[in-house]
């Protein structure tokens, strides 16, 4: 039986494109932005996640195994549970959990599109409301996990997480 992969996703991929010399306000509007709604009409950040966006891809499609672990924790975990070798993954079922924000949702998209170009079979699972605008969002959202998980666990012999 196949692995069942499963990995949080959080936004350093995004936030350590930022060049803190000279967009240091970038940094500033992501940390006051964090919770925004994936569908949220904001132009300004939008834009800026655009472009660190379009930053963290270069980065990982030119870099090599190294220096693509180094710049996402989540490749760095999944590059280590199939010890530098994602053609071993072949089989397997990997899920990334995201944020119900414009910005987590923005990595997973990053994280699994250079997945899927890797032959890894990966989706992004986001649980509704999952931020921590509150602790009731932040709570209802992890209970929503733990309900996903018991459903898609089913049938796996080995699930890491």
């Amino acid at each position: 039986m196949n692995h069942l992969v499963i990995s949080t996703v959080g936004t350093s991929l995004l936030t350590n494109r930022i060049n803190r010399d000279t967009e240091n306000d970038w940094y500033l509007k992501l940390r006051d932005t964090a919770n925004l709604s994936p569908t949220a009409d904001n132009a300004e950040v939008k834009a800026i996640i655009d472009e660190l966006t379009d930053r963290a891809k270069m980065q990982l499609y030119s870099g090599d195994t190294e220096k693509i672990r180094s710049l996402s924790a989540e490749l760095n975990g999944i590059y280590g549970y199939y010890k530098d070798n994602l053609s071993s993954a072949q089989g397997d079922m990997n899920w990334l959990i995201a944020t119900d924000t414009m910005q987590g949702m923005a990595t997973a998209e990053i994280v699994k599109d250079f997945l899927v170009q890797k032959g890894v079979i990966v989706d992004i699972f986001k649980p509704s409301q999952l931020s921590t605008e509150s602790t009731q969002a932040f709570s209802e959202g992890v209970d929503e996990i733990l309900t996903w998980m018991s459903d898609v666990t089913l049938g796996y012999q080995h699930v890491c997480f």
